[in-house]
C-alpha cells in the first residue's frame, strides 16, 4: 500500500514541477500552494485519525484512501485550471493522511509498551528499518541526533552542489535516506518516548499534524524565495539554521525527560 501510494502518488510529484508550472502558466510559489492544500488537509485528517479508526475501522479507511488517491491522480492528469490542480492536492493530502505516518504509527501504537521501532521500519524502506533498529539499540536520543545531523548534511550539500561537485550529489542521496525518517518513523518513536501509553495516540496525532503543518508552510516559502531571488540557496541557508535549532532543542528536551526519571 505504501509502495503504491508514496511511490506513485506522492514521492514523484516534484518531477513535474517544471511541466505543470509551464502548462498552467504558474509561478513556483503558486504551484507550491498545492502542497499547502495537501498538507493542510493531511493535518486536519490526522487530528481526527483516532476517532475515524474507531468509528469506521481500517478496511473502510483503506478503501477511502484509494478512492481519494485515484481521484487526485485523475484531477492532476486532466485539470486545465489552477483550482482543479488544487482540488487534486487536497484529495492527495486526505489519502496520504490515512496511508503513511499515521496508519503505520497506529500499528506501532498497538505495541507501545514494547516500542518496536522495527515494526514500522519493516513496512518502509531499508533506511527506515535501520532507524528502528538503531533506536532499539542506541536509544531515541542518539538515533534522532543521527537523523538530524543527516538532515543538516543534506541542506549543506544542496547549498554547495553544482555541476562541478558530483560527489555532493552522492552524499546528498545517502544523507537524505538517513534524514527522511524524521518525518515518518521518528514521529511515533518520539511520541512513545515522551508520553505514556494512554496519551500516546493523541500525542501522535498532534506530532504528525504539527509536522504536516510545517510542510504546508515551508513549501510555498521556499518557492516564494526562489521566485524573488532566482535561487533556493538563501532559503536553504535559513533551513540549516532552523535545523540546527531543532537539533539542539530536541536533545535538550530528551535530556530533561531522561533526567526526570533518573
Amino acid at each position: 500500500m505504501i509502495f503504491t501510494c508514496l511511490g506513485f502518488c506522492s514521492s514523484n510529484k516534484g518531477l513535474y514541477l517544471s511541466a505543470i508550472t509551464e502548462a498552467l502558466d504558474l509561478e513556483r510559489s503558486a504551484f507550491s500552494l498545492g502542497d499547502t492544500f495537501r498538507y493542510l488537509s493531511t493535518a486536519a485528517v490526522n487530528l481526527f485519525f483516532g476517532r475515524l479508526i474507531r468509528n469506521f475501522g481500517e478496511k473502510k479507511l483503506i478503501l477511502a484512501v484509494f478512492f481519494c488517491l485515484i481521484a487526485s491522480c485523475s484531477l492532476y492528469a486532466t485539470a486545465e485550471t489552477v483550482p482543479g490542480f488544487y482540488c487534486g492536492s487536497c484529495l492527495l493530502g486526505i489519502g496520504l493522511a490515512w496511508t503513511t505516518t499515521t496508519m503505520v504509527g497506529w500499528i506501532v501504537g498497538r505495541h507501545c509498551k514494547e516500542r518496536k521501532g522495527t515494526v514500522m521500519g519493516g513496512v518502509l524502506t531499508a533506511t527506515k528499518f535501520l532507524t528502528g533498529f538503531l533506536c532499539d539499540r542506541w536509544g531515541i536520543r542518539k538515533t534522532v541526533l543521527l537523523c538530524d545531523a543527516a538532515a543538516i548534511i543534506v541542506l549543506l550539500a544542496l547549498i554547495f552542489m553544482d555541476a562541478r561537485t558530483p560527489a555532493l550529489a552522492i552524499l546528498y542521496a545517502f544523507a537524505a535516506a538517513m534524514a527522511l525518517p524524521l518525518e515518518t518513523v521518528m514521529l511515533p518513536l518520539l511520541a512513545g518516548a515522551f508520553f505514556e501509553e494512554a496519551a500516546y495516540p493523541r500525542a501522535l496525532e498532534l506530532f504528525v499534524s504539527v509536522c504536516t503543518a510545517g510542510f504546508a508552510l515551508g513549501s510555498p516559502l521556499m518557492n516564494l524565495i526562489f521566485d524573488l531571488q532566482g535561487s533556493y540557496r538563501p532559503a536553504l541557508i535559513v533551513a540549516v539554521l532552523l535545523m540546527a535549532g531543532v537539533t539542539v532543542t530536541i536533545q535538550w528536551v530528551i535530556a530533561r525527560k531522561e533526567k526526570k526519571y533518573v
